[in-house]
């Protein structure tokens, strides 16, 4: 993601599209269905004020254009993150459905381990 350029990805209800640019199903008259907008912003980006610009137009055989448009100034007033390094070995088991190990834990603890 470029950090200048924070990242703006529309989700509805068709689970085979979420980005900038999504095909809602066909809404019949007086239906509604739901559209989420989420935008990340990647560490260390100055950004305080995005002005969102979402259209909704039709991508029917019919194509009759721009149905709809919602603008609004989306005001960032803090902006946290975090960042986890550790010193400790990577504990990791490779396993299969069915299988169970013990995995050693720090010195000499042991936990059961299962798939099942």
């Amino acid at each position: 993601m470029d950090p200048v350029v924070p990242q703006l990805r529309l989700d509805t209800t068709n689970p085979n599209d979420n980005d900038f640019n999504v095909v809602i199903p066909p809404i019949g008259p007086f239906e509604t269905t739901e559209v989420w907008a989420n935008l990340s912003i990647p560490p260390g980006a100055d950004v305080q004020i995005q002005d969102w610009e979402i259209w909704f137009t039709d991508a029917s055989s019919a194509n009759t254009g721009e149905k709809a448009r919602v603008a609004t100034t989306v005001s960032i007033n803090s902006q946290y993150s975090v960042k986890l390094t550790s010193t400790a070995p990577q504990i990791a088991l490779t396993m299969n459905p069915g299988e169970s190990h013990r995995l050693t834990v720090g010195s000499g603890s042991r936990l059961p381990i299962s798939t099942q």
